[in-house]
C-alpha cells in the first residue's frame, strides 16, 4: 500500500504544492496484527510438524537423503519470517520518517519523469509465487494444507521488505540522476555568475539531503536486510542442492517432472530477489558517487571563476567525506560486488553438500539409502 502511495506521489509530484504525509491509521494496525497472527500460527504449526517428523525417525542421517535439508529450509524461512514481523513496531518511526523524506524528495523534483516499473514489481512477484503454489499442488500431494499455506504466505514479508528498499533507493537514484543533469546542464549552457553559484549551492544542499536519506534507509531497514540476505542464502544453498539431487541422484520424484519444475522456480525466485535488491542499492549508491564527476567537469569549465571555485571544492569535499551506502547492519553493503560474492560462497557449499551426500551414500548400507517416493509435501513424513 506504501508503494503504491509513492507511485501515486511521484505521478503527480509536479503539479501539486502541498506535501503529504505519511500517517498510522487502524487500517496498517489491523495489517500488522493479521500479519503477525498468520507468522505466528504459521510458526507453531511448523515447529509443531518438524518435531513430531523428528520423533517418528531413529535417527536423522544427515548424509542420507533430504531430510536435513527439508528440515532447515522449513525452520530458518518460518523463523526469520516471523523476526521480520516482529521488528516491524522497532522501526516504526523511523519507516514513517524514510516515506516522508521520500515524498518531499518526489514532490521537490524539478522534471517530470515516467512512473518507475519498480514501483510494481510486488505483482510479479506475488504471481511467481501464485504459479510455485500451483505447481507444487500439481507435483505433490498436499496432506496437511493448514501447514503448506501458512508457510507459503510468509514469503511475502520478506518480499514486501525487499520491494519497499528498493523503491526507496530507486527515488535515490531517480534524484541522484537530476542532480548530475543538472551539473551538467551548467557546464554546457553558462549563465550569469550569479545564478550559477546560486545553482551550485542550491544543488550542494539536495545532494546532501539524498545522501542523508540513503544513510536513513539503511539505519531503518538494516536489520530487515540482514535478515533477509541470511534467509536468502540458506534457501538458495539448501533449494539449489534438494532439487538438483534429488533430479540427478535420488529417485524420489520418479516419473514426476513437477517437483522438480517447483523446486527449479523456487530457486529462480529467490535469485531473482537477490539480483534485484543487490541492483537497486548498487543503482542509487553508483548515482551518488558519479557526482564527483561531474563537480570535476564543472570545476574545468569554470576555471576562471574564484568564487564558483572556491563552492565546488566545497561541494567536492562534502560529497567524498559522505559515501552513500546501504548496509546490512554495517555488516556488508548490498550491492552488486556482494552478488559476486554470494554465488561463489554458494556454489562452493553446494560442492561441500554433493560431497557429503555422496560419502554418507557410499559409506552406508544401501539399504538404510533414502530412495523411496515422495508424493507428500514437504517429504519429511510418510505418506
Amino acid at each position: 500500500m506504501l508503494i503504491f502511495s509513492l507511485a501515486a506521489g511521484e505521478a503527480r509530484a509536479p503539479h501539486c504544492s502541498e506535501i503529504g504525509e505519511f500517517r498510522s491509521g487502524i487500517c496498517e494496525l489491523l495489517l500488522f496484527l493479521l500479519q503477525i497472527l498468520i507468522e505466528s500460527w504459521t510458526c507453531y504449526i511448523v515447529v509443531k510438524y518438524l518435531l513430531e517428523s523428528a520423533m517418528m525417525r531413529t535417527e536423522a542421517l544427515c548424509s542420507q537423503g533430504n531430510y536435513c535439508s527439508a528440515f532447515g529450509l522449513l525452520l530458518s524461512h518460518t523463523v526469520i519470517a516471523i523476526l521480520l514481523v516482529a521488528i516491524v513496531p522497532l522501526r516504526y518511526k523511523a519507516t514513517i520518517d524514510c516515506f516522508n523524506k521520500a515524498n518531499y524528495i518526489l514532490y521537490h523534483r524539478k522534471h517530470r519523469q515516467t512512473m518507475s516499473v519498480t514501483y510494481f514489481t510486488m505483482l510479479p512477484f506475488t504471481l511467481s509465487i501464485m504459479i510455485k503454489m500451483i505447481i507444487s499442488n500439481i507435483g505433490f500431494y498436499i496432506k496437511e494444507p493448514e501447514l503448506y499455506y501458512p508457510y507459503n504466505f510468509a514469503y511475502f514479508g520478506p518480499i514486501i521488505i525487499i520491494n519497499i528498499v528498493a523503491v526507496l533507493c530507486s527515488i535515490c537514484r531517480q534524484a541522484y540522476q537530476e542532480i548530475n543533469q543538472e551539473l551538467e546542464e551548467l557546464c554546457t549552457n553558462p549563465t550569469a555568475n550569479g545564478y550559477l553559484l546560486q545553482r551550485i549551492d542550491y544543488l550542494m544542499n539536495d545532494h546532501w539531503y539524498v545522501t542523508n536519506f540513503v544513510e536513513n534507509i539503511s539505519s531503518c531497514f538494516s536489520i530487515d536486510t540482514l535478515l533477509i540476505m541470511i534467509d536468502i542464502y540458506i534457501q538458495l544453498v539448501l533449494f539449489l542442492y534438494v532439487t538438483l539431487w534429488s533430479m540427478f541422484a535420488q529417485k524420489i520424484f520418479s516419473g514426476y517432472i513437477w517437483p522438480h519444475v517447483a523446486g527449479l522456480l523456487e530457486v529462480a525466485i529467490i535469485t531473482v530477489k537477490l539480483v534485484y535488491l543487490c541492483y537497486h542499492c548498487d543503482r542509487a549508491v553508483s548515482q551518488g558517487n558519479a557526482t564527483i564527476l561531474h563537480l570535476q567537469h564543472l570545476s574545468s569549465v569554470t576555471s576562471n571563476d574564484v568564487n564558483a571555485q572556491k563552492l565546488i571544492r566545497i561541494f567536492t569535499m562534502k560529497v567524498n567525506c559522505r559515501k552513500a551506502a546501504i548496509t546490512a547492519c554495517g555488516f556488508f553493503t548490498i550491492n552488486l560486488k556482494l552478488l559476486v560474492r554470494i554465488i561463489g560462497v554458494v556454489l562452493t557449499y553446494f560442492l561441500v553438500l554433493i560431497q557429503f551426500q555422496v560419502d554418507g551414500e557410499t559409506s552406508q548400507n544401501k539399504k538404510n539409502a533414502t530412495t523411496g517416493k515422495c508424493l507428500s509435501w514437504p517429504c519429511l513424513k510418510p505418506v
